[in-house]
Parts: C-alpha cells; structure tokens; sequence
C-alpha cells in the first residue's frame, strides 16, 4: 500500500499490522476493522460515494503521496524515542 500511495492510489485495507500504522481512514484511505464481508463491503461503498466528488477524492490522494516512509524519517522517529527514554 505504501507503493501505490506514492503514486496516488486510494488504498481500502482492513486495520491490522503495518496497514493500520500507514493508511488513515478518510485522510489517506479507506479503513474498515472488521474481518466480515459486511464491513468491507460498507467500506467499499464509502470510497464510491467518494469517488465522484473529484477534489476531496485528490486530497486523499495528495494524502498519500505526501506521507514519508523513507527510512531516514523511520530511523529519525526512533532516534526521538531512543532520547525520550533516556532523559
């Protein structure tokens, strides 16, 4: 999802592990917690309804690309937390 984020595709992904950690429902994607086919499909009709309304469909989209999984900003983000427990 990271990838396809980059490039400006609206991710649909169920809350668990690192999707979770990367994709923020409504501000870069779409996110459902459910593991049933309801909550799924609900998501699915969300992004739909979405989808026609060009503008905020290209702030998710800008949402995305915008994030920074680099390893620098990775590294740099457990730097901070290394000083914190230290101090």
């Amino acid at each position: 999802q990271m990838i396809a984020m980059r490039y400006g595709s609206v991710p649909l992904v169920r809350a668990v592990g690192g999707l979770h950690d990367t994709v923020t429902d409504s501000e870069t994607g779409f996110v459902f917690v459910d593991q049933k086919v309801k909550s799924f499909n609900d998501t699915i009709r969300r992004a739909l309804k979405l989808y026609p309304y060009h503008s905020r469909w290209m702030n998710l989209q800008k949402g995305g690309m915008e994030q920074d999984f680099s390893w620098a900003n990775s590294a740099q983000k457990y730097l901070d937390l290394y000083k914190k427990l230290i101090e």
